[in-house]
């Protein structure tokens, strides 16, 4: 449940709607009214964690198709982040050129859960990073059991 009542829970969206805003099979959507548009806010939470994404389009209606608006700032990105999502998961933001080396890699692991081609030109996807504990040869790169 979001901390902020301003963040208005979104029920009966179509697959083709969930699609064009970037996340197909979202758990839960929300929709905020900014001024010059709406922040959609997509969740989902599987076996690897959590996803969020945000997409700012420039009406607050849930007509298909959405019209683009502009991308999310990184201040509503950590704002939805903790308003939308529990405080325990590390979250990080992907940025273009990482976006596309770690959706491809995503695309092979979690088919279904972000396809390729979804979601607008002002859609921003974040997703829960797992950080592993440092060992040995993660330092020097070699085996230490060998």
């Amino acid at each position: 449940m979001p901390t902020d009542p301003l963040w208005q829970r979104v029920l009966g969206l179509s697959t083709p709607m969930l699609y064009e805003l970037g996340l197909p099979h979202a758990h839960e959507v929300y929709r905020k009214a900014c001024t010059d548009g709406a922040l959609w806010g997509l969740i989902q939470r599987d076996d690897r964690g959590w996803t969020l994404v945000l997409t700012h389009t420039t009406t607050t209606a849930t007509t298909e198709p959405p019209i683009p608006g502009r991308l999310p700032t990184l201040v509503e990105c950590l704002a939805a982040r903790r308003q939308l999502l529990p405080p325990r998961p590390l979250m990080v933001v992907l940025l273009d050129r990482a976006t596309q080396v770690l959706l491809t890699r995503m695309h092979a692991s979690r088919p279904g859960i972000m396809p390729q081609g979804s979601g607008l030109p002002t859609t921003v996807r974040c997703v829960e990073m797992h950080i592993e504990p440092v060992t040995d040869d993660c330092v020097d790169g070699h085996d230490a059991s060998a």
